[in-house]
């Protein structure tokens, strides 16, 4: 009874202290408490968020504060964003398409061609901009190119949907749409829209509601209306990543490294091995937040949020890893994991002496990589996190660190 005791009391001091590490920050001076987020997107050194009512506003500060930038822009109902290395593109609720070459500092209206000023997404690829479109209803709309920076669109298909996410992936354009009754999902065209073909296997139920795709490599995932979907095969066919997230609406996703964070309306999950477990992390958020759309700039995740502005949080910090201090150790070390051997939970502590690319991984006693945990650059200091190995069978386990030149490996015993 004792050792279960002890084991319980480890794990609630463990989680606790996990959950204790960071908090969501609102950071919305300038733009106000209340507003509807719909885009947060990162270029030309600012950061730059839509709002459904307020136009365009922008950041020098990592959102410290923010400014608006709406000089010519006639719609301030604006739906997405995009930003390229020459221009900025604005969709808008009924206004359409808006482009900027001067990080907002002045709008040109931008919509030559269009005949569906309703803007659901905005992509570009290979020298063409991309607008998704749909009707006040979110019923009927199809997908839009242009090949001149948006002085001219040219209808590219998919008529009759709602066309919320577009990606270039390969030779294949994807199209992630709502459902009007009859169909919806996941669109692939290979020659710019002329023939379009339906590609929802392996999608379930609302899953045919997709809002979100992004790209990692060869690897495509899906946000949908009931999770996470993973494509290998550039959308030929999908399976649930997501067991955790069984029936909740992914409205975002971003993408870093080995991070996976998804934005619900109960707010932000992530995952640390590639959708496999997925944890909530709401601390700091006001009660009731629903987030639209996510953005990892720099050391930052940030939160663009249905009617509560936009929040931040650092990336690291989000997942456990913590610096305990700035002091400079004389060496790079990866100490002993503690407990260990353990039941599910232990931690794991390291340190940098200058600034490296550092990682670690966790591998099996065959020397299979199960678990990427860290990834990224780091000062010096000394840093902790807490290793979740719930989903790992007893064994032993091996914790190998790379930071710069440095190779260090640590033997951990799972006990169950």
């Amino acid at each position: 009874m004792k050792k279960y005791f002890l084991i319980f009391l480890l794990y609630y001091v463990f989680i606790n202290t996990l959950n204790s590490y960071s908090q969501w920050v609102q950071c919305s001076v300038g733009i106000g408490e209340n507003q509807r987020i719909t885009s947060v997107i990162s270029g030309g050194g600012y950061l730059f968020a839509g709002s459904a009512t307020g136009g365009v506003y922008r950041s020098s500060n990592n959102g410290d504060s923010w400014q608006p930038v709406n000089t010519g822009l006639s719609n301030t109902k604006v739906s997405a964003l995009y930003f390229t290395i020459n221009n900025l593109y604005a969709g808008t609720i009924g206004g359409g398409v808006f482009t900027s070459t001067n990080s907002g500092d002045s709008w040109s209206a931008a919509s030559g061609g269009l005949t569906n000023l309703y803007i659901s997404s905005l992509y570009y690829s290979n020298s063409k901009i991309y607008a998704g479109t749909s009707d006040t209803l979110g019923n009927s709309g199809g997908v839009y190119v242009s090949t001149n920076s948006g002085a001219i669109w040219s209808f590219a298909g998919l008529s009759g949907l709602q066309v919320r996410a577009i990606l270039v992936n390969d030779n294949f354009l994807l199209a992630g749409t709502g459902y009007n009754g009859t169909t919806g999902g996941v669109f692939r065209t290979t020659n710019g829209g002329v023939n379009w073909h339906i590609s929802n296997y392996g999608l379930l139920g609302f899953g045919i509601e997709v809002n979100h795709l992004s790209a990692d490599g060869a690897n495509i995932y899906a946000g949908t209306g009931t999770g996470v979907y993973l494509s290998i095969n550039n959308g030929g066919s999908w399976e649930s990543i997501s067991i955790q997230l069984s029936g909740v609406k992914v409205n975002s996703l971003a993408l870093n490294n080995f991070m996976m964070f998804a934005g619900t309306p109960n707010g932000v999950y992530i995952s640390t091995n590639y959708g496999v477990n997925w944890t909530l992390r709401n601390q700091g958020f006001t009660q009731g937040i629903s987030v639209n759309k996510l953005l990892v700039s720099g050391n930052n995740l940030y939160a663009g949020t249905m009617e509560h502005s936009i929040w931040r949080r650092d990336a690291n910090e989000i997942i456990g890893i913590r610096k305990i201090t700035g002091e400079v150790p004389e060496k790079v070390r990866l100490l002993q994991n503690y407990p260990n051997p353990f039941n599910s939970l232990s931690k794991i502590r390291f340190e940098i002496s200058k600034t490296s690319v550092t990682y670690i991984y966790i591998y099996d006693i065959k020397g299979c990589l199960i678990r990427n945990i860290v990834s990224g650059i780091y000062s010096p200091g000394i840093y902790e996190f807490i290793f979740d190995g719930s989903d790992l069978a007893s064994g032993i386990y091996y914790c190998r660190m790379i930071a710069g030149d440095y190779g260090l490996t640590r033997k951990m015993l799972i006990i169950k």
